[in-house]
């Protein structure tokens, strides 16, 4: 695992980018709707990282097809980034 600390370090910058750019995206997205549930950047970010873990609680849903949609995107990129490190703890 010590030799496999750079490309981890890596993997864990990329997600907080991810989580960082999905959450702003979310946020904007979704300011067009009165009835949103993300009355900050910070819910919009736990928003992000449940959803980008797949755990998905409901507390937060988006209510417009474009948020529905970047929440979509936002679980795909997160299970691809969260999966990543499977291969290189493997390999090393």
């Amino acid at each position: 695992m010590k030799d496999s600390a750079t490309e981890l370090g890596l993997i864990g910058f990329v997600y907080l980018v991810m989580v960082i750019l999905f959450s702003s995206i979310i946020y904007f997205t979704e300011a067009v709707s009165e009835d949103t549930q993300f009355s900050s950047i910070p819910e919009a970010m736990w928003y992000a990282v449940i959803t980008s873990t797949t755990a998905g609680y409901g507390d937060i849903i988006p209510v417009t097809l474009a948020g529905r949609l970047v929440g979509s995107a936002c679980c795909l990129f997160g299970v691809l980034v969260i999966a990543l490190p499977i291969p290189i703890l493997q390999i090393k």
